[in-house]
């Protein structure tokens, strides 16, 4: 038996010996047998441990439950009951809780109905009609003297050599319009008429100086030039310029003034 153990170790270390490769793969697959049943050992011990370590927690509250089961089989002693006086004051002192939160119960409606009215009383009260005036009604001279203040004027004005010309202005006195020179008296009231005339058909047109400057025209029926107004920076400055001239030109009344008197 020996010889035939003996006679099958050296064949085998012979044939790892021609194949060293076989030789290494075999020590690897021990190493790993091992391996692992040394790490299913140790996870059966910890297991194990594991265990009976919960056992020793688990009879650790069986001796807590227990003496809580003793302490509630104790004997329970009942109170004695309250002495007859005690039981009177007690009620006493009830029914007077009682009476006294009745009380307030019915105070608190009357209390909030006092506030309300307290509060409003202007909602109650009649609203004070405040006096309308009535606008004060003007009279004739009123009128006239309001009219007279914010009418132009034509002006004819004599001049030295005894020539008449004639002037538009405004109720500040301001210069909108000139004329050339007439005859008479009634040459310049003539042409009045004319320029009034123009100036209600509206023959007006603007221009502008080789300066920059803007003026307005006064044309007649057939485009012949009438007169020249005053110069202006902007055009919507000589355009309020021609607003003006209308306005006046409707309610401007004519005085005769000499050169000395103006």
């Amino acid at each position: 038996m020996t010889a035939i153990l003996a006679s099958f170790f050296t064949e085998i270390s012979d044939y790892f010996k021609e194949n060293p490769l076989y030789f290494y793969i075999l020590i690897g697959i021990v190493v790993l047998l091992v391996a692992v049943i040394a790490v299913i050992i140790i996870a059966k011990a910890r297991k194990r441990r594991g265990l009976s370590f919960s056992e020793e927690e688990d009879e650790e509250p069986e001796e807590g439950e227990s003496e809580h089961a003793m302490q509630e089989e104790a004997p329970q002693t009942e109170a004695e009951p309250p002495a007859p006086a005690a039981r009177e004051q007690a009620a006493r002192e009830e029914t007077a809780a009682q009476t006294k939160e009745r009380a307030q119960d019915a105070a608190l409606p009357q209390a909030e109905n006092a506030a309300a009215q307290s509060d409003s009383p202007a909602a109650d009260a009649p609203a004070e009609k405040k006096p309308t005036r009535k606008p004060r009604v003007l009279t004739e001279e009123e009128r006239a003297r309001r009219q007279i203040i914010y009418s132009g004027k034509w002006v004819i004005l004599q001049n030295k050599n005894g020539t008449y010309r004639f002037e538009l202005r405004a109720s500040n006195g301001e210069r909108l319009l000139g004329s050339n020179d007439y005859a008479s008296v009634q040459g310049a009231k003539s042409g009045i008429r004319t320029y009034k005339s123009n100036i209600e058909k509206d023959n007006i047109v603007i221009a502008r100086s080789k300066g920059g400057s803007y003026y307005f025209k006064l044309l007649s029926g057939s485009k012949q030039l009438l007169c020249t107004g005053e110069t202006y920076s902007s055009r919507s400055g000589c355009e309020n310029a021609i607003e003006s001239v209308k306005r006046f030109c409707a309610t401007a009344q004519i005085s005769v003034v000499s050169d000395s008197e103006d």
